[in-house]
């Protein structure tokens, strides 16, 4: 992570607060202070060149996705034509219908950033699917519906797109905890059940799921 920290200027995990205290103000539904720190790391780590986020929402986690991309290029660990590509079924943002999907992205990145997103709305997994064939995933973000059993089916939607040692981060696995009136287990009923090597972020703190609460 050294050389990574010499293109950042500070550590991942400043870089990434600091980004994410940027957020616009009328964010809903956005990734949890450590999810984020974890999502940040986990990108970084993958090196991949070409990312699929399945539910794109505000657009908040695609810019951090984009941004760990770019400081990985420009620590010489991926190339410069990377690319991230943003799935939703609804063009527009669901907690506010004058905002668009992904508009939290174009908020926070400058124009060269954006240039390497691609948001494909109102479109599905199984759209990836056909975007994508010959195995060219090498990161996956699924963060769509959470009700059981869509996660499992967008991530069975894209098996075939996975390159080999592909990563496929979930979130949520935890919602009804963090959220106790949403009773959506889709992604921790896929998470127990792969048996593969698996991480997930810290414990969130109490504080956190009060803010959290609030948000959705």
């Amino acid at each position: 992570m050294k050389d990574l920290e010499k293109v950042l200027g500070a550590s991942p995990n400043s870089f990434c607060d600091s980004f994410y205290g940027q957020r616009p103000g009328w964010l809903q539904g956005y990734i949890s202070y450590l999810d984020a720190r974890f999502l940040f790391k986990a990108t970084l780590e993958a090196r991949a060149d070409v990312i699929v986020e399945i539910g794109t929402a505000s657009g908040f986690s695609t810019g951090l996705l984009c941004h760990a991309q770019d400081i990985a290029s420009k620590a010489g660990l991926i190339g410069s034509d990377y690319k991230v590509v943003s799935y939703d079924i609804d063009p527009m943002f669901y907690a506010d219908r004058t905002i668009r999907t992904g508009d939290g992205a174009r908020e926070q990145l400058a124009k060269g950033l954006l240039e390497h997103i691609v948001f494909r709305n109102p479109a599905v997994a199984a759209d990836a699917r056909q975007d994508f064939q010959g195995k060219q995933v090498e990161f996956l973000f699924i963060d769509g519906s959470h009700q059981h059993p869509w996660p499992t089916l967008d991530l069975l939607a894209m098996l075939d797109c996975l390159a080999p040692g592909a990563i496929v981060v979930l979130h949520d696995i935890n919602l009804p905890l963090v959220v106790p009136n949403n009773p959506d287990w889709g992604a921790k009923y896929l998470f127990d059940e792969l048996d593969l090597e698996e991480s997930r972020p810290g414990v969130v703190p109490p504080e956190q799921r009060v803010a959290d609460d609030a948000r959705r």
